[in-house]
């Protein structure tokens, strides 16, 4: 940087403070897998319900959906 120039610089701030999202988007080209979608969706209602964060591990074999269950 030249000589002068003003820094560049970000302010400290809580990380995540306002990542809570209102709503569970599910894609609707998931086939046979309700029992799954119940899962996250109750567990989804749970964390906003209670406000308390909580886990949800989703598992198996490589190219069954589980990247697309979970963005």
């Amino acid at each position: 940087m030249p000589n002068g120039s003003a820094q560049r610089r970000i302010d400290d701030f809580p990380l995540g403070e306002h990542d809570t999202p209102d709503r569970l988007l599910i894609p609707e080209k998931l086939y046979g897998r309700a029992r799954e979608v119940e899962t996250l969706l109750a567990a989804f209602d749970r964390i906003v319900e209670s406000g308390a964060p909580e886990l949800v591990l989703v598992s198996g074999y490589s190219g069954i959906g589980k990247s697309v269950r979970r963005q």
